[in-house]
């Protein structure tokens, strides 16, 4: 049986990924900052619950992870899915809060894949599934922590895919739409009552985004991405998911700068 440890599957695509995998016969090791509160996957089968802080020490992820391991034997994939959003103008972030942006989205997906790369390189073979966003590709107002975050795992893991090529390790990127999940009821926005000139335009763009949100894809389609990518042996890289984030991408490839931008703004802030 093939073992999977995802990230952040407390919630949303997370949750999705875990349970689509357990159904489809993987030993998954769902991991969340706070198992003893989930009740709902503690009770699927092939579904085991383990405490895990992508925030935390580097030692301390590693022996998380280590102890799967032992517990399970051997991890086949690696769904990097922990995150958080930081959304608002960029002037109004402490940099508390940017570092948590970071620390979170880039470090903490860091930590988790250093800490799983000995077991699969002892092994000769793995997955490394890493949940980007189309906003990994393209910038929207006000996500300028959020989209800093993704535009980094992006990179990253297009340079990772390189040198574990020749380890028989595969790396792959998810790039989903807009998604129908807690999500955006979860995220930290910014807002300093000191800089008043940025208020109305920070309301207009959230209030149409998360109008955009309300239309996007299910977490159970991002999830059916993830594992297409995680059993494709080719060297494919970047898998989209949600048909907003494929148009997006696509106008983002063809168009030039100018017209790119002023369709955003159509769209956002209006």
């Amino acid at each position: 049986m093939k073992t999977v440890l995802i990230t952040g599957a407390s919630a949303g695509i997370g949750r999705a990924t875990a349970r689509l995998f357990a159904s489809k016969g993987w030993q998954v090791a769902a991991t969340m900052r706070k198992p003893e509160r989930e009740t709902e996957l503690a009770k699927v089968k092939n579904i085991r619950l383990y405490q895990l802080d992508v925030t935390e020490s580097e030692q301390q992820v590693a022996r998380r992870v280590d102890a799967i391991v032992d517990d399970l034997k051997h991890i086949d994939a690696l769904v990097n899915n922990a995150g958080i959003g930081v959304f608002g103008s960029f002037e109004s972030a402490d940099f508390e809060l940017i570092q948590r942006q970071i620390e979170t989205n880039v470090l903490g997906l860091m930590r988790v894949t250093k800490a799983t790369l000995p077991h699969m390189r002892a092994q000769g073979t793995g997955v490394i599934v890493n949940v980007s966003s189309a906003v990994g590709r393209v910038s929207f107002p006000v996500q300028s922590l959020y989209n800093t975050t993704k535009f980094a795992v992006e990179g990253f893991s297009e340079s990772l895919q390189y040198e574990l090529r020749p380890l028989g390790i595969r790396v792959k990127v998810v790039q989903p739409g807009s998604i129908k999940t807690e999500f955006f009821n979860s995220l930290i926005v910014t807002k300093d009552d000191a800089l008043p000139a940025y208020h109305a335009y920070q309301e207009k763009v959230l209030s149409n985004l998360r109008r955009l949100n309300a239309d996007g894809s299910s977490a159970g389609k991002v999830a059916r991405v993830i594992f297409r990518a995680t059993r494709d042996r080719s060297d494919r890289l970047r898998y989209v998911a949600g048909g907003d984030a494929r148009l997006l991408l696509k106008m983002r490839k063809v168009l030039p700068d100018g017209l790119f931008f002023n369709l955003i703004r159509n769209l956002l802030e209006k």
